[in-house]
């Protein structure tokens, strides 16, 4: 007689056939993992958690299935699958970021076939992907990708639009998957991030459309024919490049029909035909909340909770001083990724208090992140090197205002004394145009907003300034006057 494998479960169901994802290949019934076709050490337990990850195919795979799934039923701890999830991150080592925890419900692999393709091998019309993997799942942006599917099916320029560390770039990887998935044509990414000359603009942009150039006798040729499948183009990170970037796009939408392209910036483009959709932050829970169920649904709160949680498993969470937090970083998700990482060191309650010192707070961001993005220093420093003279005075004299703010306000105090009385005007439109300044017109006069973060960088900035006395002095006129006028 046979002895029965103990960890064969019959309910768990094996392929004979290995299945990729990424670098890896899984061979559920051998139990076996490769990457990169090189063997990996991984217990029959873990091999078994892993595959049902896998099957999952990029939804999630809740704590309970697991355990009930993997261990037969029987009765165990949650530490023992908490222990086989280790053991896989140990395995995938630098690709562990792969297993992605879902705070209080389970687990989920961010990975998912290519369905379409498979079931077109070899087709003119398979979906070609040259997209990176993202290895989080995309937060609180479900009414915006819905969004973005309008815009982009009315339009061949999308530019997505918004301030550093608000997410331009996943968002637009996301609606870029999402568009592979519902539509057979190809995907392909220019990133401009890593370029300074702008004479590498459009050889960057040709290589990434895999033709020679963007002569219009070559973009004809390979892309122009009616024949040809759709390609859709994302160039990211476009604003320090702005110029250049628009003049090959122009070539591209003029030449090849078959081409539409999503480009993400700090400011459009400008260009004729052009879409534009101006990212803001995620959404914030209220202060006085205390449910930490109903504070979940803000993806502010969520990607703040989600992220701490993933460098510390026993985390508890204070909702009120989580919800502070995100208000304090106007729900930036570059910003929460930062405090998120510092929590395990100092507690949620030791972040909060020192947001006031928060470019000094907010810098370990990932090794592989562009250079802007590894602090929030380095973030806001990109936007503002971006800026002329002009606008750099101004942005620096607007942060003296702590709460919302008219033109009549700027006027009274940002602005010098003889200047064109349409300066002001000017020069807030440019500083909206860049994603510098937030506009609300739901109010009978327009008002605008400084971002956090952005104000107490103006601040360090306008404390060097040789007119810092004299901007404070106007600041204190203009508050005493409305003080005035309310009494």
């Amino acid at each position: 007689m046979t002895a029965k494998d103990p960890h064969h479960d019959t309910r768990i169901d094996r392929d004979d056939e290995g299945t990729d994802f990424g670098r890896y290949r899984i061979f559920p019934r051998l139990r076996t993992l490769t990457r990169d076709g090189a063997k990996i050490e991984l217990g029959p337990r873990a091999l078994d958690v892993l595959w049902l990850l896998v099957k999952a195919n990029g939804e999630l795979v809740t704590k309970d299935d697991l355990l009930e799934t993997v261990w037969s039923g029987a009765v165990v701890e949650e530490n023992n699958l908490q222990a086989q999830m280790s053991a896989i991150r140990r395995a995938l080592g630098s690709d562990r970021d792969m297993i992605r925890t879902e705070f209080g419900l389970g687990y989920r692999l961010l990975w998912r076939r290519n369905t379409q393709a498979a079931r077109e091998p070899g087709s003119e019309k398979s979906v070609t992907c040259a997209l990176p993997i993202p290895l989080t799942t995309l937060l609180g942006r479900g009414i915006e990708l819905s969004e973005l599917h309008g815009l982009f099916d009315k339009s061949r320029l999308l530019t997505i639009v918004g301030s550093g560390g608000v997410g331009k770039t996943r968002t637009a990887l996301e609606f870029a998957q999402q568009l592979g998935d519902r539509h057979s044509h190809g995907l392909r990414l220019a990133e401009m991030a890593k370029i300074v000359d702008p004479e590498r603009v459009e050889p960057s942009i040709a290589n990434a459309l895999l033709i020679p150039s963007l002569e219009a006798d070559h973009i004809r040729q390979a892309l122009g024919g009616h024949t040809s499948p759709q390609i859709t183009l994302i160039v990211d990170n476009c604003e320090h490049l702005s110029g250049a970037v628009a003049d090959a796009i122009e070539k591209l939408l003029t030449n090849a029909p078959q081409i539409k392209i999503l480009a993400t910036s700090q400011e459009p483009l400008e260009l004729r035909g052009e879409q534009v959709y101006r990212l803001g932050p995620l959404a914030v829970p209220p202060l006085d909340l205390t449910d930490i169920g109903a504070a979940l649904k803000f993806p502010a709160f969520e990607l703040l909770v989600e992220r701490a949680s993933a460098n510390e498993r026993n985390l508890e969470i204070d909702v009120a001083v989580a919800s502070a937090i995100c208000h304090r970083l106007d729900g930036l998700p570059l910003a929460l990724e930062l405090a998120a990482a510092r929590i395990a060191t100092l507690g949620m309650s030791g972040v909060l208090a020192a947001l006031n010192d928060r470019f000094n707070l907010l810098t370990a961001g990932r090794k592989t992140a562009l250079a802007k993005h590894r602090t929030l220093r380095a973030t806001v420093d990109w936007s503002y090197h971006l800026l002329d003279y002009d606008e750099q005075v101004m942005i620096r004299r607007l942060c003296v205002f702590s709460s919302p703010f008219d033109v009549a306000a700027v006027r009274a105090v940002a602005t010098p004394d003889v200047s064109d009385p349409w300066y002001a005007v000017d020069i807030l439109g440019r500083l909206v145009s860049k994603s510098l300044l937030l506009l609300d017109l739901s109010q009978t006069r327009a008002q605008y907003r400084l971002l956090e973060s952005i104000r107490f960088y103006g601040l360090e900035k306008l404390a060097d300034d040789a007119d810092m006395n004299s901007i404070m002095s106007r600041y204190s006129a203009h508050i005493l006057t409305a003080a005035r006028q309310a009494n």
